[in-house]
């Protein structure tokens, strides 16, 4: 009997897991629509991702986030300005998408290293923030014509100092209300 306990209890939680990696791949997609257009547009789209990290962990965040990446590359318009496709992926901003990716993996082993600490999930955001920042800049200076340092140095005046004020808001705004959700035990 408690086998079947067990299988089911399972089961139970593998629904719940892919309904969640799912609902917060949608999540992101609402926030990319949420945009300001610059060079690298302002959205909400870590928003959405530092909430599934501090809800989801960083295992089923990752997959959410591999979804939406997903669902961007075969051309649903998930992305900021309601665009799609491969080449977005590709685009002198890609590096940016590539590293919501990245930025789940580091916060995965962020926590991991540091074992549930008290503020371990906060800290992994900030490194999260830092992994996406180093991927979308250096890919913006990939495709940049001019010299490679300079390119670096355009990259970091125009991807990334003017977003760092609004990421760690949306740090703060992440934890704030998380935290309230998980007083709620909704997850």
């Amino acid at each position: 009997m408690s086998d079947a306990n067990n299988k089911t209890s399972f089961s139970k939680t593998k629904i719940k897991n892919i309904a969640l990696i799912s609902l917060f791949s949608a999540i992101i997609a609402v926030c990319a629509f949420i945009s300001v257009p610059f060079a690298v547009p302002f959205t909400m789209q870590l928003f959405g991702i530092f909430c599934a990290l501090y809800l989801l962990g960083g295992k089923n965040a990752t997959l959410a986030i591999l979804l939406y990446v997903f669902l961007g590359a075969v051309g649903l318009p998930v992305f900021s300005g309601f665009t799609g496709g491969i080449g977005r992926l590709l685009d002198a901003t890609g590096g940016f998408i590539w590293g919501f990716l990245l930025s789940g993996i580091s916060f995965w082993a962020v926590t991991h290293f540091l074992k549930n600490k008290k503020h371990s999930k906060i800290i992994a955001l900030f490194v999260a923030l830092f992994v996406c920042y180093i991927s979308g800049g250096l890919w913006f200076a990939f495709f940049s014509e001019a010299p490679f340092f300079e390119s670096l140095k355009t990259a970091l005046l125009t991807c990334i100092v003017p977003f760092i004020i609004p990421d760690i808001l949306k740090i703060l705004l992440t934890v704030l209300l998380c935290r309230k959700v998980e007083k709620h035990k909704f997850f």
